[in-house]
């Protein structure tokens, strides 16, 4: 238990390199989250999505070339088109997609597909878990219903260092 809470400690980490950092947390969302048949998907990458704006540039490449996640390898797409998600486990809504977040959500929806963005009011309109700038240090939402209603399971110790929003109209 205690190995867990210092792993969380990033969360609280003051701004060096804001992407590298945000990087470096899907990684940490992962350890708290359980996607359906992990155990049988073993052997196929864990895939994670960049769609619009690439904010990461390299380092999403960088930081997973040699490492896992959940024990397995992990590939990174970067695409423009919702009719490029097809399956993933972690899926990135850049800003620049904001507009068609109501279209992202509707293709994706009950898939368990983790959405993670830094968009003004994301958790709010549905998606996982938003990433916020509060005192120079990166903290994030979660909207539990909508990661629930994904089919993932998710810890209450990550819920413990998130603030909890809700879907409009709840």
């Amino acid at each position: 238990m205690l190995l867990l809470l210092l792993s969380l400690n990033i969360f609280s980490a003051e701004i060096a390199d804001e992407y590298e950092l945000k990087a470096a947390l899907f990684e940490k969302f992962a350890r708290f989250i359980d996607w359906p048949d992990d155990a049988a998907n073993s052997d196929k990458p864990f895939e994670i999505v960049v769609i619009g704006e690439n904010l990461f540039k390299k380092k999403l490449d960088n930081l997973y070339a040699n490492q896992k996640i959940k024990n397995r390898v992990v590939k990174i797409r970067y695409i423009n088109s919702i009719d490029q998600i097809g399956n993933c486990q972690i899926l990135f809504i850049s800003p620049s997609m904001s507009s068609n977040l109501t279209d992202i959500l509707k293709k994706i929806a009950k898939k368990p597909i983790l959405t993670v963005s830094q968009s003004n009011k994301f958790c709010e309109r549905g998606g996982d878990i938003n990433f916020v700038i509060s005192s120079s240090k990166i903290k994030f939402q979660i909207n539990e219903k909508a990661v629930r209603n994904s089919n993932l399971k998710i810890s209450h110790l990550l819920l413990q260092y998130s603030t909890i929003i809700n879907s409009e109209g709840e």
